[in-house]
């Protein structure tokens, strides 16, 4: 996917509306990296590999709770 389109879905309306908002500034900061490192990974990202890049458990937790972020 990542390397078929240089791009991934936006649509503000949903992010303006959905739990995100519910999120800090810096969660939704770290969201927007999250998103980017899985488009770029061709959806393959696992929990494991996001609490390694970026070894911040409070915010990941944050988005987890916020049901921004799912996890199998």
């Amino acid at each position: 996917m990542g390397k078929e389109l240089p791009f991934f879905q936006f649509e503000p309306p949903q992010y303006l509306t959905g739990n995100i908002q519910f999120c800090s500034l810096e969660s939704q900061g770290l969201f927007i990296n999250i998103c980017a490192i899985y488009w770029q990974r061709e959806c393959h990202l696992t929990l494991n590999q996001i609490k390694k890049k970026f070894d911040r458990l409070d915010l990941i937790s944050e988005l987890i709770d916020n049901d921004v972020i799912k996890t199998n």
